[in-house]
């Protein structure tokens, strides 16, 4: 073996980066995301995508209930009533969402979104929230404005001061658990690739995560089968690449075809 063989595995070692999040067991795990872990990023990405649908929800809930007439001192050490509840888990989610895009956006030097900038503030400049008057679909649409922005950003955010990224993990503890509190129906999402098990070409059905640092769940709807989510991660990307290069072979041809007038 030459001295070159051998320093292979040296170099490859240390191209290696220790994410700053650890495993469940305290292990180490590897950075793929700036300074964090696969797990890590995707549990970002999961709470920021989540964040406006909790809202529209948590609203919609409001509305259904009659509105906010029953606000209570939040100070109380008694249940409070459901809009009132319901109004603070919006607000809190909404208040950490312009907190962070505003932060954000002033470290990379960006223009923050629209929502963030003209956020409900009271005299000492903090965040209130949503106006109480605000409908389901308008404040899902605000969020959305900052959670686009968030996640069109994640992977730069990622390779900021991980301490500042693991509060704002942290906070978004905060979607998961007013999800909890507030329970909807499970509504998968559809991938565009069929079931690869055997031949089944079923449908696959994607559920968000349940809770805080949970994956999504995929499954396939026809024989079952569950997909890890690297394994579909893996899957998706070769079948999105083959499609697309079927669709190229497809125009190709039917261009060639006009070209030199040949009957299909």
């Amino acid at each position: 073996m030459s001295d070159r063989d051998s320093e292979q595995p040296i170099a490859e070692f240390q191209k290696i980066k220790i994410a700053y999040d650890r495993g469940k067991n305290n292990e180490a795990l590897t950075a793929t995301h700036g300074h964090f872990s696969e797990g890590f990023y995707r549990t970002l990405d999961a709470a920021i995508k989540k964040a406006p649908g909790v809202i529209e929800h948590v609203i919609s809930l409001i509305t259904a209930s009659g509105g906010a007439e029953d606000r209570v001192d939040g100070t109380r050490e008694v249940p409070l009533p459901m809009s009132t509840q319901a109004f603070s888990d919006v607000n809190e989610i909404y208040s950490i969402l312009v907190y962070w895009t505003k932060a954000f956006a002033e470290q990379f030097n960006l223009q923050m979104p629209g929502p963030a900038a003209r956020a409900w503030r009271n005299d000492r400049g903090t965040i209130v929230g949503l106006p109480t008057d605000i409908s389901a679909s308008d404040a899902r649409y605000l969020t959305g404005v900052m959670t686009t922005w968030l996640g069109i950003h994640l992977e730069n955010i990622c390779e900021l001061d991980p301490e500042d990224v693991t509060d704002f993990r942290d906070n978004l503890r905060y979607v998961f658990q007013t999800d909890a509190r507030w329970p909807q129906q499970e509504k998968p999402r559809y991938s565009d690739m069929p079931c690869t098990n055997n031949g089944c070409n079923g449908k696959i059905a994607v559920y968000p995560p349940r809770n805080f640092g949970d994956s999504e769940r995929i499954i396939c709807e026809t024989c079952g089968l569950h997909y890890e989510p690297d394994q579909y991660e893996e899957l998706i990307i070769v079948f999105r690449q083959a499609r697309i290069e079927m669709r190229q072979a497809q125009a190709t041809t039917a261009h060639l075809m006009k070209k030199y007038q040949i009957a299909g």
